[in-house]
């Protein structure tokens, strides 16, 4: 399948021309990459995975190649990893974001196929750029060489809307596994179980009109929760005012966590906060929770305040 995009033609390339790219290879990880691809590609038909690769070529300068592209998968969950690069003295031109953005639409659009990965190396600052530009979010987890990214196709299972008053019990079935994990984390400060008090107050957050509580619903259930806060801070001798969206609470069922759920909540926050004039999009966080941290570090979140302390 040709595609095309403003100014390049991707040219899908077969496996002859797979074997003569791994020759002229210089960087032995895209060599190594480019074999384990044409390995992939010809084995038997029902051991094969997705396979396809495009080498990307100048239209107004026919059979210059600026780079190259493939997708491979689906793996899990329907989704399908793609992988590019560009040649030398070709970077800054926009090329890459341009090809990924018609690819990705090419892939999103066949059978079966849910959404698109990506996985950076940390220092490859340029191709975190072009992920971002083309609608990729973190995922919060770490693959080999780094950093991993996703593109889900709309309305792949997903959906996002704020609760409900029939919602809320199922919400604190969720808030329960959070409070569990808060008290195996910090058993000197957080008492275990889940007390009426807790439970109850879930309808005084639903009644607070300076409060609101996201959901993510799968399949007709919720599987992950946000409770948030409107905060006003007026202007001050030594700081400005702001309005902040706070994230007071924040947690995925533990069944389906690893799944993207918590990506899709907080590109959704990031997305509503804009809309709605907000200056920021906040949360705290407890020191033990690590992953927590890595994700919300991969969502795009910096620490700007901490809370020290010395136990007495």
């Amino acid at each position: 399948m040709m595609l095309e995009s403003e100014r390049l033609r991707l040219r899908p390339i077969g496996d002859g021309e797979m074997a003569a790219l791994i020759e002229r290879e210089r960087d032995p990880a895209m060599k190594q990459a480019y074999t384990e691809m044409l390995q992939g590609c010809l084995r038997e038909p029902e051991e094969r995975l997705w396979y396809a690769v495009w080498q990307l070529e100048l239209k107004e300068r026919p059979g210059t190649v600026v780079g190259d592209l493939c997708f491979k998968g689906p793996e899990r969950d329907g989704a399908v990893e793609i992988g590019y690069g560009l040649q030398a003295g070709c970077c800054g031109k926009g090329y890459m974001t341009e090809a990924v953005k018609t690819a990705c639409a090419w892939a999103l659009a066949q059978p079966g196929v849910t959404g698109v990965e990506a996985e950076t190396e940390p220092e490859n600052i340029a191709s975190q750029r072009v992920l971002a530009a083309c609608g990729f979010v973190p995922t919060g987890t770490l693959g080999k060489e780094g950093p991993r990214y996703a593109l889900r196709r709309e309305g792949s299972g997903m959906k996002l809307r704020f609760a409900e008053e029939k919602d809320l019990e199922r919400v604190n079935e969720l808030r329960r596994q959070v409070s569990e994990l808060h008290a195996k984390g910090l058993p000197g400060l957080f008492k275990p179980g889940f007390p009426d008090e807790l439970r109850d107050f879930i309808r005084v957050i639903f009644r607070d009109p300076l409060k609101k509580i996201l959901v993510c619903e799968r399949e007709g259930e919720i599987v992950g929760f946000a409770v948030l806060s409107r905060i006003s801070r007026p202007e001050s001798p030594f700081k400005y005012g702001s309005e902040v969206l706070d994230i007071d609470e924040f947690g995925v069922d533990e069944a389906c966590r690893r799944q993207g759920i918590a990506t899709a909540m907080i590109t959704y926050l990031r997305d509503y906060a804009k809309r709605e004039g907000f200056d920021r999009l906040e949360l705290n966080m407890w020191e033990f929770n690590q992953d927590a941290l890595a994700f919300y570090e991969a969502a795009g979140f910096r620490t700007y305040r901490r809370y020290m302390e010395i136990k007495l």
